[in-house]
């Protein structure tokens, strides 16, 4: 996977996202996403510090559970922590209609676009994690959001 882990798959990702020289993505669309803790799991602190340290506004950094924010191949295994970019395609994407809806909203006005996923826990059984001898990243996108988002498009997602 290379030789790098959280501060680094952070900074790259978001270099990759919104400078002019790769996505070009409008840092003022973007929303983040981190882990706040749950089920004995620390609240990922460090992914929080490492966005506000790239310059994203503390308050497009949103704390969700571990349903949309927890990642784990199954009951035991490697497992940890979410964190997500997501991208406001403006009034005009929500389903609902909604106009002045914020971040959150489940109406399609806000698209996932990009997924860190820090593997750094190891889980023993179904409540105990400790930390992983080696931990690893892994990235995922979603290529038409990302992609349409550098390119200025507004578009859609049907699922």
């Amino acid at each position: 996977m290379g030789d790098y882990f959280k501060k680094d798959a952070v900074s790259y990702t978001w270099e990759l996202i919104t400078s002019p020289q790769w996505f070009g993505i409008a840092k003022e669309k973007l929303y983040v996403t981190i882990f706040k803790g749950e089920n004995g799991v620390p609240r990922d602190a460090e992914a929080h510090d490492l966005w506000v340290a790239q310059g994203v506004p503390k308050e497009r950094v949103f704390e969700m559970g571990a349903k949309d924010n927890f990642w784990q191949m199954g009951d035991t295994g490697p497992c940890g922590p979410c964190s997500e970019i997501h991208y406001d395609m403006g009034p005009a994407a929500s389903d609902a209609g909604h106009t002045d809806c914020k971040f959150g909203c489940e109406c399609g006005r806000y698209v996932e676009i990009w997924n860190l996923v820090f593997m750094q826990f190891d889980r023993k059984c179904r409540r105990e994690v400790e930390s992983a001898a080696e931990a690893v990243d892994r990235h995922r996108h979603g290529a038409g959001a990302s992609y349409g988002c550098a390119a200025g498009r507004d578009f859609q997602l049907r699922h």
